[in-house]
Order: C-alpha cells, then sequence, then structure tokens
C-alpha cells in the first residue's frame, strides 16, 4: 500500500545519505529513479508493487568492460568487502546500467521510516557483488540511523569522505552487518 509521495527537494534529501552506501553506487540509482518519478514509502505489511521485467535475452558470451572491473575490483570474504575507488567511478558513470541494477525503497514500520528495503538485484551487478540480497533492509551506516530524511542528513554530512562503511542491515528478520573497505 503506497501511503505517501514526497516533493523531489525532499526526497532528494533523503537520498542524499546513499551517497556513501554501498560505495557511493546506490545513491546514483535513487537519485536516477526519483528525477523520473519520485519516491514512494510503501507498508511494510505489504510487498512493493510487481514490475514485469522486460524478456530476458541470451547473456552475452563475454563479459562487458564494467562487468570486468566489477567481478576484478570487488573482493568479498564473509561480510566484507573491498572495493577499488577506480570500479566506484566507473559504475557511476554508467548510470544506465546502475538504475537496472536493483530498485531502493524507503520503508515504513509501524507508520515510521526506518531504512530502505532493497529489491530486484541483478545478477552480477554491482549491487549482487557487495554481497546485498532483495529484501534487504539497510538500516544505517557507521552507527548512524536512516530512519528520517533528518537523520539521512546528517549521515551524508558526517560520511561523505569515509573509506570505511560498517552497514546494518535486516535480512529476512534477522539483524547482520557488512563491512565495506574503499580503497
Amino acid at each position: 500500500m503506497i501511503h505517501k509521495k514526497y516533493p523531489c527537494s525532499l526526497n532528494l534529501m533523503v537520498v542524499g545519505l546513499c551517497v556513501i552506501l554501498v560505495g557511493r553506487v546506490a545513491a546514483s540509482l535513487l537519485i536516477f529513479l526519483m528525477l523520473q518519478r519520485g519516491i514512494e514509502y510503501l507498508d511494510e505489511d505489504k510487498p512493493p508493487p510487481l514490475v514485469t521485467a522486460a524478456p530476458r535475452q541470451a547473456p552475452a558470451p563475454e563479459l562487458t568492460e564494467l562487468e570486468r572491473a566489477i567481478a576484478e575490483g570487488v573482493r568479498c570474504r564473509g561480510n566484507r568487502c573491498e572495493v577499488d575507488r577506480s570500479v566506484v567511478d566507473k559504475v557511476l558513470a554508467n548510470t544506465s546500467d546502475l538504475a537496472r541494477s536493483a530498485r531502493f525503497v524507503p520503508s515504513l514500520r509501524d507508520h515510521k521510516p526506518d531504512g530502505f528495503k532493497v529489491y530486484a538485484i541483478r545478477p552480477g551487478s554491482i549491487y549482487a557483488k557487495l554481497g546485498l540480497q532483495s529484501g534487504d533492509l539497510i538500516k544505517s551506516i557507521n552507527d548512524l540511523d536512516l530512519a528520517t530524511p533528518d537523520k539521512a542528513l546528517e549521515a551524508y554530512v558526517k560520511l561523505k569522505p569515509a573509506s570505511h562503511l560498517t552497514l546494518l542491515l535486516e535480512r529476512r528478520g534477522e539483524n547482520m552487518t557488512r563491512e565495506y573497505q574503499i580503497r
């Protein structure tokens, strides 16, 4: 159930924090999508609206330059990842691929914002390589809460120069952390 649409200026403030999230990749997707259609808050009791995908084409036998860069520049072991800054730059430069890689939706619990839900993560995308899964709820970054636009903006300002990020997320009802080192 969609509760409310917010004006784009507030959306950009809410999304500003995500410039830091996952090597500054998530924000580009959110800002790109918000400029096209705005942002919607979803009730936690209802699933997000279904989005029908275009028919899939057979995968190309060779990796693209971006896919190769992601495969080589993101190294994960368990819940810790090291990301080459050059990969972040390449991903952010390709907004069309980034926009098709996942969907981020602000989430409500008991009618209060409680973070961002991630849906429709494409296999092989930067989000998949970083260990995010469809349905993950991103709750905080470096212990900075993402529940409200004011808190998200505060976290954005504090984390802008960060090279180490700790994400607190909820996956299938269980809290977990993911660590990202950007080099």
